[in-house]
Parts: structure tokens; sequence; C-alpha cells
């Protein structure tokens, strides 16, 4: 895998970071859910009968699929078959995600029974009502979970509370599928490691943190461009291991002209992550490798 961000040097640069909060590949998409509004505890168990619920789809709120003025606790249920073969193509092999996107506001998550995430407070716990929107619920599993039935149907059941406005699993797409070394990868350069000298150079630092608890041996490579003449003015890659959980800053010296170009590439393994910075919206896309010169 490789990420890649690029952009322009001006007087003012903004923060970017470069993660990629995209599935892998083979992963399996969940768009549709068994849905009811309440709260009963035995609706988490892969034995109950939910084929009277309503079905809606899980990357809109409810209060657009006929529960307008609904707010409070529902459940929604997702059947959906595992294949091994998921595992057996991964690069890692180490740990299965399961990725709700948002869900507005709290939620207990459930795979076939078994409790695998909470995030936010439901107003019967101790503390109360607590929302944690705009979480991202990213609920990671071992491989060897004995709640996974492999080559079988799941039930993942979640229960949510929505203390006002909008409610329930949104803005995004619900999917299962094998987490890599890459997705615990970020890439950023902030204003704050900006130095202005007087020569008309920026010295910057490129931060790369590995976030998850294993070792990632990887390169970083970086090109600085003339844009104007479409020259190449200076270009490295340096071999890189980052230790769990470690912050790797690699500091570099930039023109300090609006026609200079940074691109900096992170690499791991055969995958391409582009993630190009351009104005106020990012692209983002997957491709097959390719030579580092013509990233």
């Amino acid at each position: 895998m490789i990420k890649i961000l690029q952009r322009s040097v001006f007087a003012y640069l903004l923060l970017s970071t470069c993660f990629v909060n995209a599935q892998n590949k083979g992963a399996i998409f969940m768009p549709k859910a068994k849905f009811i509004i309440g709260d009963n505890q035995i609706w988490s168990s892969p034995s109950f009968d939910d084929q009277s619920w309503k079905e809606i789809e899980t990357g809109k709120v409810w209060q657009s699929q006929s529960y307008a003025n609904y707010h409070g606790y529902a459940w929604y249920r997702i059947h959906v078959r595992i294949s091994s073969s998921l595992k057996n193509n991964a690069l890692w092999k180490d740990s299965l995600r399961i990725f709700l996107a948002h869900v507005n506001d709290v939620d207990d998550t459930y795979l076939n029974g078994v409790k695998i995430g909470h995030i936010g407070g439901f107003p019967d716990e101790q503390g109360g009502y607590l929302s944690k929107w705009p979480a991202i619920r990213d609920y990671h599993l071992s491989i060897t979970h004995p709640a996974i039935l492999w080559d079988e149907e799941n039930i993942i059941a979640i229960r949510v509370y929505d203390g006002g406005g909008t409610g329930g699993i949104f803005m995004g797409n619900p999917y299962i599928d094998m987490v890599e070394k890459m997705d615990g990868i970020s890439v950023s350069m902030s204003n704050q490691t900006l130095k202005y000298n007087s020569n008309n150079t920026v010295n910057a630092t490129v931060v790369i943190e590995n976030q998850f608890n294993t070792i990632v041996p990887g390169s970083i490579a970086y090109v600085i461009s003339n844009t104007a003449e479409n020259k190449i003015i200076f270009e490295k890659k340096i071999f890189i291991r980052l230790k769990p959980f470690e912050k790797y800053g690699l500091p570099i010296q930039l023109p300090y002209y609006s026609i200079a170009l940074l691109r900096y590439l992170y690499s791991l393994s055969s995958w391409v992550c582009h993630i190009l910075h351009k104005h106020r919206g990012f692209l983002d896309r997957c491709v097959e490798d390719r030579p580092i010169q013509n990233f």
C-alpha cells in the first residue's frame, strides 16, 4: 500500500493529514438492515426472529425513512455471510474490521450476541446520556475471535440511542473487511512545524505515525517540483521501520514560492492509495503499484 499527499507551498499552508478511511480489497458491503424502534436486549441474540421488522438503508438517518419525528432507542440487525476468502486473501491476516460509519448518538454493537463495541453513554447507564457524535464506529476483532462465524451467516445487532436531531447509522456505507497495516499509518504536515528562513526557504516536517501495536516497515519518498517549468527540483526516498505507536518526523526544506509543489508518498506493499490535496477537497482512489518516480 502507498499513501500520497500532494500540496502547493504558499504563504499559508493548510493543515493536511493523509489518513485513508476506506475499505480494503474484498470488502463486504452492508447497505440494508432490519430495523425497529424501541429497546429490548433480546434483540441482540442471533436466534431472535426479526422477519417482521422493517428493512431500511444503513447509510441514511432513520428520520428520512418513515421515522421523521422519532428520537430515542432503536435497533438495527444486519445479516451477513463472512467468507473465509476475506482473511485468506488479506496481506496481514490479523484482524477483521466491522465499519459502521457514523452513529448518532450512542451505540452498543454485537456480533452474534457478543458485544464488540460501545461508544457514548445511554440514558440508563450510570453516567447518563453522552452523545459521541460524530465518532466513527470502526470495530476490530482478531480473526480467531470466537464470535466470527466464517463462511456462515452472522448477525450484527446495533443498539442505538438518538437524543435529538437526526439518528441512526449514516454518513458512510457500512462494510466488513480485513485490517491491513497501512490502515494504521497517518501522514501529515502541520503549520506548527513550519519555519520560514531568510533565504526564501521553509523548513517543514512530514510526520508519519504508526497507530497500531505492530512493527510497520516501509519507505517515504518525496518530490519538490517547479510547476511553472514542470521540472523536479529535488527528490529523495528514505526507508523506515516504524515501531508500534511510533511517530517519525521527516525534515524537508522547501523553496518559498507559489509555484513549488511538494508530493510525499509512504509505501508499504503492492497497492497504491492516492490522496491528492487540492483546494478544499480530497480525491481518493486506489490503483495498482507503479514506480516512485511516476507518482
